[in-house]
């Protein structure tokens, strides 16, 4: 069966047939350098962030289902799935009211583009399957570490 994620999501908004590629063949070829630099990037970014994160909440855990039902403030490494079709990989989910959550992610780069909105928003409808009600915002995380709130309705 086909699963739709982000990274097919963003290669259909560029070229559908790099979309069908990723889906329907198991060649996935190698990362350009520049593709990889940025992805290296996004993982310091998202260390560095999670560190001080650890470091200021003690109410951080894994993403689990059982967590989700205890309500904790951060979950952290979710993945989400939604009608066997959709799978989402969002680094931090953040509680707001309610036990829902927003999702937060991470960029390689000092600048937002479409495409990391895409990606957020994506999360944010998968999100939406699996706890009912859309989150009302979420938070991409530049190089800098500055986080950017967008409401999720209007991406």
């Amino acid at each position: 069966m086909n699963v739709i994620n982000s990274e097919v999501l963003v290669a259909y908004s560029l070229c559908s047939r790099k979309a069908y590629l990723l889906m329907c063949t198991k060649e996935r070829g190698e990362l350009h350098e520049y593709e990889q630099l940025l992805k290296e990037n996004e993982l310091i970014n998202q260390q560095n962030f999670l560190a001080i994160l650890k470091h200021n909440h003690s109410d951080l855990y894994p993403y689990t289902i059982a967590n989700v039902k205890d309500g904790h403030e951060f979950l952290i490494d979710a993945q989400l799935v939604a009608d066997n079709k959709l799978q989402a990989n969002c680094p931090i989910l953040t509680r707001v009211k309610n036990r829902n959550y927003e999702p937060t992610i991470f960029i390689g780069t000092h600048t937002i583009t479409s495409k990391d909105k895409l990606v957020l928003m994506f999360i944010g409808h998968v999100l939406t399957k699996n706890q009912g009600n859309p989150p009302e915002m979420g938070c991409i995380v530049n190089l800098d570490g500055k986080s950017h709130r967008f409401k999720t309705a209007n991406l």
